[in-house]
């Protein structure tokens, strides 16, 4: 954060800081940093000491528990931590996920989807060469007969998990297209939302790429 004369504002793709007068608890000469309208679920302190011309502020997330029905999501937000079950029992943890991959890609889908039919082998390209180094669920919150999608998968030799889910999360992502494609970061928070059909590998390999890279931030 640069700072700038007292009183004043600026806006970074986080939200607004602002540089205010000292409050009773700091130095008369003081300045400070209060954030304003940072995405959900990040721990913001009240406000941050200046500590030269530019200040550097972290924001940490801590992967919080919700009630999916009463969550409305956008680009920037910290998801919730969620689980969901395939129809052999494998239970799938969004936090435990993390542990082991650097990011993990919802694919918000339906039977009857014939864009989300379409885009699934390019999907399952980019999923074999990054499968090391993230997760896809494909997720359906429209068809939850669980035998049906396992004789998709299989008939369309997809090998990442694929699973019904709760319809809440049509509302709590606003899907208002199929298929939307949603990429958590390694942080946990909601980096991409795409919505529409996918028509080239390479379009996921990028993303895939971009997200698992060493160097993301």
């Amino acid at each position: 954060l640069q700072s700038s004369s007292g009183g004043s504002s600026d806006s970074t793709e986080s939200g607004t800081f602002y540089l205010i007068d000292s409050s009773a608890d700091l130095a008369s000469d003081s300045y400070v940093a209060v954030l304003d309208k940072v995405p959900d679920g990040y721990k913001v302190e009240p406000h941050y000491p200046l500590t030269g011309e530019i200040t550097e502020v972290i924001l940490s997330a801590g992967m919080a528990e919700g009630d999916l029905a009463q969550l409305k999501y956008k680009l920037g937000d910290v998801m919730m931590n969620f689980s969901v079950t395939g129809s052999d029992g494998t239970v799938y943890v969004l936090s435990e996920l993390l542990q082991k991959k650097q990011a993990v890609v919802l694919n918000f889908w339906y039977l009857e989807c014939a864009p989300c039919r379409a885009e699934f082998p390019y999907l399952q390209e980019a999923y074999e060469k990054y499968s090391d180094k993230l997760e896809v669920l494909a997720l359906n919150p429209v068809n939850q007969d669980s035998a049906a999608i396992d004789a998709f998968r299989q008939e369309q030799k997809l090998t990442f998990p694929m699973l019904s889910c709760d319809p809440a999360w049509a509302e709590a992502l606003e899907l208002t297209a199929y298929p939307t494609t949603v990429v958590i970061d390694r942080y946990g928070n909601i980096a991409l939302i795409h919505k529409g059909s996918i028509d080239k590998a390479k379009t996921f390999e990028d993303a895939f790429a971009f997200f698992t890279a060493e160097d993301y931030q």
